[in-house]
């Protein structure tokens, strides 16, 4: 029995999906994954179940998304009716509707893409898990970290617009206290 024999069957059962983490030097023809690296049962069940939290999550961020943009035709609306019943004049209750509608038309969008992306995730895992493709599974990742990456940058730019409207109204107040408006 020579060496390459006996050194692949005195090898341990590898799991069925290699995972390539791109950190570590090429896999060598003595590893029977890239990486020594793979996805056991028990992760893909893990990803099963976290396909089917996706999908859910996937689900109601389109609903919400809906929902926006029928609150949006609905102020739209509301302000139209208004302007009949004031014609006049605009109201202030005008001016909120006629500026709430561009308002939750972007949030519907912004809303958008986390829930397309969730459901890629979930589509592709979904698939990936029943025909055991290592690509399909990469596939799915890359549209999990899109997710996570939108919602990252989507939380640092809310964050520094709560920043920056406290420093504004901090601003104006300090100015209204001084001037004994």
């Amino acid at each position: 029995m020579d060496y390459e024999t006996q050194s692949q069957s005195s090898c341990p059962q590898q799991p069925a999906f290699p995972i390539d983490t791109g950190r570590q030097q090429p896999p060598t023809s003595r590893q029977p994954f890239p990486y020594g690296m793979g996805i056991t049962a028990h992760a893909l069940r893990q990803l099963a179940t976290a396909r089917k939290w996706a999908m859910f999550l996937a689900v109601i961020g389109f609903v919400g998304c809906a929902f926006m943009v029928v609150g949006a035709g609905f102020f739209g609306l509301s302000s139209g009716l208004l302007n009949e019943y004031f014609p006049d004049g605009e109201t202030t209750i005008q001016g909120l509707g006629i500026a709430a509608v561009p308002i939750y038309l972007v949030l519907a969008v912004i809303y958008f893409f986390p829930a397309f992306f969730l459901l890629r995730f979930s589509l592709q895992t979904k698939r990936a898990l029943a025909v055991h493709s290592p690509d399909l599974i990469t596939d799915a990742l890359r549209h999990l970290k899109l997710f996570f990456a939108y919602v990252g940058i989507l939380v640092i730019v809310s964050l520094g617009l709560s920043v920056a409207i406290a420093l504004v109204t901090m601003v104006f107040a300090s100015r209204q206290v001084l001037l004994g408006v």
